[in-house]
């Protein structure tokens, strides 16, 4: 080991052999059902250097290493300068915040020469119209990284209603060959002052190619700011783009900003200590949600042993949500009752566009096409999915009055109008804060209802249930437990 040198988004230890300070190394992994895991930390054999995400305490790197000496780089790559004028406003005075503290502004003016900055806010504040406000002032080449296809469109939507530029002018990178073509100077980019790409393109690039390569890229299309959306996602392959670029301003976004394994989260947090954050909870801003009525039905459906076993994984200490979905669809006796009860009162009396999520393609489609028959005439049900093509999707978020799909499918990025309930039917952690972020408020003296199921039969359920819903009683207007187990609802 020679020193530990301070990169724009990560930390090097020069002169590194494997094995050579296990105490750095074992700081920034897990270890669990015999694997060992890494959070934010990698080796590159070629320059023998250890090399762990940036926002690490130096302090306590350089204790670990027995006091090595510490070298700021601050260079970080050339980028070039782009025209692009911002056509919109905030609309809010959480949004005007967000963006002082995203440019540099005003009590927030110790980020404007940050090179790693992090913005969470909970979905429907506004993060993609502040981060655009970001781009239009500082006029770089950007490049923002996403980790679903199904995002990208939202982007390229959103850069094009809030500024000046138009499809012309912003690169979806979709193809491998595009990346292979900036590598090797065979393309011309010269139009493009924003680029979209998900995280697994760059990866599989990276497979081929090398890390380096990706360097490569971001230095001939001069990128200067980068972007991650939902940054908690994909964040191993964010750990490897962070450790081989050089980027001037990296933005790190998310409604949620931890990991769902209680291990692997606190490294994640341990690598985010010294990143300035805007933090829309820490700073007050805790009204978000409180047009939202929470609903919790608890019901037991008293599975059997085989449904208990196929529904948590012994190898990993886990539930699986997956099994617990087709048990719902198959064998649950109280299931599709509590449903089509729950939806007769809000699509059907009260008018509610809703949602229902659930784990399984198979199962959106049999709840779907139950609804269709149980209310045929009344309301339109529609299964949204990745099997479904473009059109049927596009005729589902348009014409129907319920929609039935995953969490994957539209949890992240999705707008759908006039949504005023969702029924959150999976077994989960922490999907709550995303799916209760589509209920947007869009006109005053409306009602809007975020409802559970938790079946006491699966003691993993109830233990998540407990998990979370005290962070429920802080977010919404009001959380109302409804006991099937005493009777009909």
């Amino acid at each position: 080991m020679n020193a530990i040198v301070k990169h724009p988004t990560h930390i090097s230890i020069t002169g590194y052999e494997i094995g050579e300070c296990k105490r750095i190394e074992n700081a920034y992994v897990y270890r669990e059902n015999w694997a060992i895991h890494k959070v934010g930390i990698t080796y590159d054999p070629d320059t023998k250097e250890l090399r762990i995400f940036g926002g690490a305490n130096i302090q306590f790197i350089q204790k670990l290493s027995g006091g090595l000496p510490v070298i700021i780089d601050p260079c970080y790559d050339p980028y070039k300068k782009i025209q692009i004028r911002l056509e919109a406003y905030p609309r809010s005075e959480l949004q005007k915040n967000m963006i002082q503290f995203l440019i540099g502004s005003g009590d927030w003016d110790y980020t404007k020469h940050a090179t790693q900055i992090s913005c969470n806010a909970e979905t429907g504040e506004g993060k993609t119209f502040c981060t655009i406000a970001l781009m239009s002032f500082l006029k770089v080449r950007t490049m923002v990284i996403i980790n679903r296809e199904k995002i990208r469109q939202t982007w390229l939507s959103e850069i094009m209603n809030f500024t000046d530029l138009n499809e012309k002018n912003i690169l979806v990178i979709d193809k491998g060959s595009i990346l292979e073509d900036i590598l090797n100077d065979e393309f011309d980019d010269k139009q493009y002052l924003a680029f979209l790409i998900v995280h697994r393109m760059l990866n599989t690039f990276a497979s081929k190619y090398g890390w380096e390569a990706v360097h490569q890229v971001f230095l001939k299309l001069g990128i200067g700011l980068k972007i991650y959306d939902e940054a908690h996602m994909e964040f191993a392959n964010t750990t490897m783009i962070d450790c081989y670029t050089h980027t001037a301003k990296t933005l790190y976004l998310t409604a949620t900003p931890k990991l769902s394994n209680p291990k692997a989260n606190f490294i994640y947090q341990h690598i985010f200590q010294t990143i300035p954050r805007f933090d829309q909870r820490a700073l007050g801003y805790t009204d978000s949600k409180r047009h939202i009525t929470m609903l919790c039905f608890m019901y037991d459906s008293h599975p059997d042993i085989d449904w208990k076993g196929r529904c948590f994984n012994s190898y990993r200490k886990c539930f699986v949500a997956k099994e617990h979905s087709i048990y719902q669809v198959t064998e649950d006796p109280y299931f599709m009752d509590i449903i089509e009860e729950t939806i007769e009162k809000m699509a059907v009396k009260n008018k509610f566009r809703s949602i229902i999520f659930v784990s399984r393609i198979l199962s959106c489609d049999i709840i779907a096409d139950k609804l269709n028959k149980t209310f045929a005439g009344k309301i339109k049900a529609g299964s949204y999915h990745s099997k479904k093509s473009a059109s049927e999707k596009e005729d589902i978020m348009k014409n129907c009055d319920v929609i039935v799909s995953t969490n994957a499918s539209l949890g992240l990025g999705v707008t759908i109008d006039n949504l005023q309930f969702v029924f959150n039917c999976e077994a989960h952690r922490n999907l709550g804060d995303q799916s209760s972020g589509r209920l947007r408020r869009y006109g005053e003296g409306l009602q809007f209802y975020y409802a559970e199921l938790v079946d006491c039969g699966f003691k993993s359920i109830t233990k998540q249930w407990n998990s979370r819903r005290k962070h429920y009683r802080e977010i919404f207007n009001e959380v109302i437990t409804i006991d099937l187990r005493k009777g009909r609802f």
